[in-house]
C-alpha cells in the first residue's frame, strides 16, 4: 500500500479523524453514501459561482434566485442527486433548504461589494515537502490591504468557537499554494462563511506563525501516512462524526464486516474531467491584476 502522491486537505482531515476510513476512501476508493447534506452544498457552491461571475451591479438577491431557478433544472439531472433517491413530496422542502443557504449568504455580506478574483480555482504545490492540490471556492481581494482572501463557502452550521481554528486547514492549506503559485499579491486573511442553521463568518489573519503550523500538521499527518501504508494497521477512532460516516456499518469498531467490505465493497470510478478541460487555476489569468501593475 502507497500514500497518494498529491494528496488534498480534505485527506489530511480525514486521516486525522480516522485513520481506516481514510484508507476505505483514498487507498481502497471504497463507493460513500449518498449524502443530502454534500448535494445541497454543491448546488449552493455552484449558484454562488455563477453569481460571482455575473459584474458586481448584477449580484443581487432576484439575480441569485434567477440563477437558483435555471440551475436547479440542471442539478437534478445529475447523477449525484438521482442516486439520493428524493421523493417528490420532499423536493420542495430541500428547495427551500439550499435557497434559505443563498439567503443567509446575502445577509453575512454584499456579494455586489466583494471583489471576486476567481472562484473554483485548482491551486497545487508542495506544503511542508509534501505534494498538495485542492479547489479553492472563491479567492477574493482585500479592500484594505490588496492581498487575497481564501474563501469558502459551508452550508453546514457555523461550529461552536472551540472547533472553529481546526475546521480552518483547509483554506490554510490553500492559503499556502496561493501565496506559491501567484507571488505578486500577498495572501492576508482566510476565510469560512458558514450558510446554515447557524449562520456566521470567522475570519483569520494569515501570519507566518499559523502558515507553519499547518505544514507541520501536513508533514506529521504524511508520516503517520506512509507508516500506516507500510504496516497495513490503520488505526479506527470512535468520534462524533461516526454517524456521518459512509462505512460505519462495516467498522470493526461498531462490530462490522471489514473483511467482506473490502471483498465485495463498490470500488468509485473517478469521472473528473481532467483539470485543464474544466477548471480555471492560478496558472490562467485571474480576474485582479497583480499589484502594482
Amino acid at each position: 500500500m502507497q500514500v497518494p502522491a498529491t494528496l488534498s486537505p480534505s485527506s489530511i482531515s480525514l486521516f486525522r479523524t480516522c485513520p481506516l476510513a481514510w484508507r476505505l476512501d483514498y487507498i481502497e476508493r471504497l463507493e460513500r453514501t449518498p449524502s443530502l447534506d454534500a448535494n445541497i452544498g454543491t448546488f449552493v457552491h455552484a449558484g454562488a459561482e455563477a453569481l460571482c461571475e455575473l459584474p458586481p451591479a448584477r449580484r443581487t438577491i432576484d439575480e441569485a434566485r434567477a440563477v437558483a431557478t435555471a440551475a436547479w433544472a440542471t442539478h437534478i439531472e445529475d447523477e449525484e442527486w438521482q442516486s439520493l433517491e428524493i421523493a417528490a413530496d420532499r423536493v420542495p422542502q430541500v428547495k427551500w433548504r439550499a435557497w434559505r443557504a443563498v439567503q443567509r449568504w446575502f445577509e453575512l455580506e454584499d456579494p455586489g461589494a466583494v471583489t471576486v478574483a476567481g472562484c473554483e480555482l485548482w491551486v497545487h504545490g508542495a506544503v511542508g515537502g509534501v505534494a498538495m492540490r485542492g479547489i479553492v471556492d472563491r479567492l477574493d481581494i482585500d479592500e484594505v490591504t490588496g492581498g487575497f482572501v481564501v474563501t469558502d463557502c459551508k452550508s453546514g452550521k457555523m461550529p461552536m468557537s472551540a472547533y472553529q481554528d481546526e475546521r480552518l486547514f483547509g483554506v490554510w492549506v490553500y492559503a499556502h499554494l496561493v501565496a506559491e503559485e501567484h507571488t505578486s499579491r500577498p495572501v492576508t486573511k482566510v476565510r469560512h462563511l458558514y450558510l446554515g442553521e447557524r449562520p456566521g463568518e470567522v475570519i483569520r489573519d494569515v501570519t507566518p506563525e499559523a502558515l507553519a503550523t499547518t505544514a507541520e500538521v501536513v508533514t506529521s499527518t504524511h508520516r503517520e501516512m506512509v507508516r500506516a501504508c507500510a504496516s497495513g494497521e490503520f488505526e479506527t477512532r470512535k468520534g462524533v462524526l461516526c454517524d456521518w460516516c459512509s462505512f460505519k456499518p462495516s467498522c470493526p469498531a461498531f462490530g462490522g464486516d471489514l473483511v467482506a467490505l473490502l471483498t465485495h465493497g463498490t470500488r468509485r470510478v473517478e469521472r473528473r474531467k481532467p483539470v485543464d478541460e474544466n477548471q480555471q487555476t492560478l496558472a490562467g489569468e485571474l480576474a485582479i491584476a497583480p499589484v502594482g501593475r
